[in-house]
Order: C-alpha cells, then sequence, then structure tokens
C-alpha cells in the first residue's frame, strides 16, 4: 500500500498568509499541518509517499519534508500543473501509485482518527474504497456520504440539499479501480475533477464502498478561524516540557512547552501555550491557546488565542493580540 498526499491546493481562502507560504506549511500547535498528516499515514505502516504539489510550493514543501527521513518514509513528489480538481490531482500520481491501493489523505485536514482502522478495515473486506466521515453540523460545506445498511451508496459534493450529516473529511483508501472511474469524468459545474464523482462512478458500477465514520475530533483548516480552532484542540493536549529560561519574576500557569534557548523575563505565561526555540519574552502575558514559532521577539504584549509564526517581532506598549495569525517575520511596534 502507498499514500498519495495532496498539497497542490494554493490556500486562496487564506491569503495573504499564503502569499509566501504554502498553506500545508502553516504551522498549528507549532507543526506544520502537512506533517500530522504524514504522521498519521507512517503510523498505519504505510512507507511510500507521494505529495502531489503545485509549481509555486514545490521548493517549499521539498525544502521541509526532503525525502521523508524525518518521518520514516519514502517520499517522492508530483506536480499538478493546474489546479483542475482532487481527481486531477490523484491522476497525476497515476504513475507513482502503479496497481497498488493507496491511502489517499487531503493534508490540509487535521484527522484526529488514526488512519491505520480505515486500512485495516480496507485490508479486511478487500472493498475499491474505504471512506473516512464524520457527523457534521454544517454538511452543506462539504462533500456528503449517504448509507444505506453498511455501504456507501450515494456521494454528493457541496449540496445545498445534502443528502445525509456525514461529511467526507478528506481521508480514504482506494484501489486501483478509482484511476479507471478519473479516466471517464467530467468537469462538475465549477470546472473541476471531484474525487466524489469519481468514488461515486465506482458505487454505480457496483463495487463495494464502505464508510468509516469517526467520532474523534477532526478539522478542515482551510481559513484563519479554523486554524485557530485547531490550535486550540491540539494544545489542549500536550504534555509540559520546559527547555528554556525564566526568571524570578515570571511565572508559569497551566500546561506550557517552552523551547530551548528561551529566555523570559517579567512575563506571565497561561497555558496551553507552545513556545519555540531562541525566542525572547519580556514584560508580557502570553496565553491562554497561543503557538509562538522559533527565534520570536515579544515584549510589552498580551497574547492570546493565536499563533505567531517563526521571526516574528509584537511589540505593542501593552496592546492585546488575540484571535490573530501572525505571519512569520512579522514586526508589529506600537510606538509610545
Amino acid at each position: 500500500m502507498k499514500a498519495v498526499v495532496l498539497c497542490a491546493g494554493f490556500g486562496t481562502r487564506m491569503r495573504p498568509l499564503t502569499d509566501h507560504v504554502a498553506k500545508h506549511l502553516i504551522a498549528v500547535a507549532n507543526k506544520p499541518v502537512l506533517f500530522y498528516a504524514i504522521e498519521n499515514i507512517v503510523a498505519a505502516g504505510v512507507r511510500d509517499i507521494g505529495i502531489v504539489v503545485n509549481p509555486n510550493t514545490h521548493a517549499q514543501i521539498e525544502a521541509q519534508v526532503h525525502r521523508g527521513e524525518r518521518f520514516g518514509a519514502r517520499v517522492q513528489y508530483v506536480e499538478q500543473p493546474e489546479p483542475l480538481g482532487l481527481a486531477h490531482a490523484v491522476h497525476c500520481a497515476r504513475e507513482f501509485a502503479g496497481d497498488e491501493p493507496v491511502v489517499l489523505y487531503l493534508a490540509d485536514t487535521l484527522i484526529d482518527e488514526p488512519i491505520a482502522n480505515a486500512t485495516a478495515r480496507f485490508e479486511r473486506e478487500q472493498p475499491s474504497a474505504v471512506v473516512m466521515l464524520a457527523a457534521a453540523a454544517d454538511p452543506q460545506r462539504y462533500g456528503v456520504a449517504q448509507i444505506d445498511g453498511d455501504r456507501i451508496i450515494r456521494l454528493a459534493e457541496k449540496s445545498p440539499q445534502p443528502p445525509s450529516n456525514l461529511a467526507i473529511i478528506g481521508a480514504y483508501v482506494l484501489d486501483h479501480h478509482i484511476f479507471e472511474a478519473i479516466d471517464q469524468l467530467q468537469p462538475s459545474a465549477r470546472g473541476e475533477y471531484e474525487i466524489t464523482d469519481a468514488i461515486q462512478a465506482l458505487v454505480a458500477r457496483g463495487r463495494l464502498v464502505l464508510p468509516h465514520v469517526t467520532t474523534r475530533w477532526w478539522k478542515d483548516t482551510g481559513t484563519p478561524a479554523d486554524l485557530l480552532d485547531a490550535n486550540r484542540a491540539l494544545l489542549d493536549r500536550i504534555v509540559p516540557d520546559s527547555r528554556g529560561r525564566l526568571d524570578a519574576a515570571s511565572s508559569v500557569i497551566g500546561n506550557a512547552i517552552i523551547g530551548a534557548g528561551t529566555v523570559i523575563q517579567r512575563s506571565r505565561i497561561v497555558g496551553p501555550v507552545v513556545i519555540g526555540n531562541d525566542v525572547r519574552i519580556d514584560d508580557a502575558t502570553i496565553g491562554p491557546y497561543v503557538s509562538i514559532g522559533d527565534r520570536c521577539d515579544i515584549r510589552r504584549t498580551i497574547v492570546e488565542n493565536s499563533i505567531v509564526m517563526d521571526g516574528s517581532v509584537l511589540d505593542s506598549a501593552g496592546e492585546r493580540v488575540s484571535g490573530s495569525v501572525v505571519a512569520a517575520g512579522v514586526c508589529l511596534r506600537v510606538r509610545q
């Protein structure tokens, strides 16, 4: 079994954050979203991973993931030359996949459920597809699946009248018949080749398509608000670890991870908080629910419910930064 991880999207809903960084490399709880996907796949015993990228972000993503050594994986890169939809992105990886089953994973989705649970069902029951689903309060925002008994009988992409509340959450296990279905697709009304249409074609041809419904946490990280929601959920799980240096005038309340080389002076840390390496914090209040990347400098600022990316400087004369995603290298100074 191999895995195909889709990283070809341009992140238009998150501009200007994504003007200079691939959306899949934006850090949540100080780890790029893409890394969570790769770790989930490798934990399922799948080591051969093809990452589908667009030409603009290929170099950025490869510079972070390399050939997958840090994950215990073997990574290849496949370019999708045009943004023609998820099914088209999968088709671009056809040579990489060969005739093996593939785990298909949307890299901008965080899924708490081990993908191993879906791969185990695929290996046990030998369907053409296993689709991961979850009940959603707003299913019209997602592709959805309708179930009859223990099999999927219909899929629909972002319908105003969805046939169920079971959202397709961005992870699948597929056999080689998916490529035959993609070959026969026509573009949807929005001009894209939809993976839901391809799987629906498998259903129409009588192939077995099974659901795997999770009750665990998941999140599409397609907007800044989604990033902050995901950040809160992941920070709630952290285990305290302090490798930095706090002076006697500073305090830590609650769970915090503080990286090596970080210096905190005359400041209050209110967990859950993750602070990266080589950060300087002076006369500030950090938290709750804050992630701060490496090499940041934060002074005279109250930061809460926010993500601050690598190399940023916040010096706001006691002002509050709340509900914000601060891009890497930003310098915010308020002069008195």
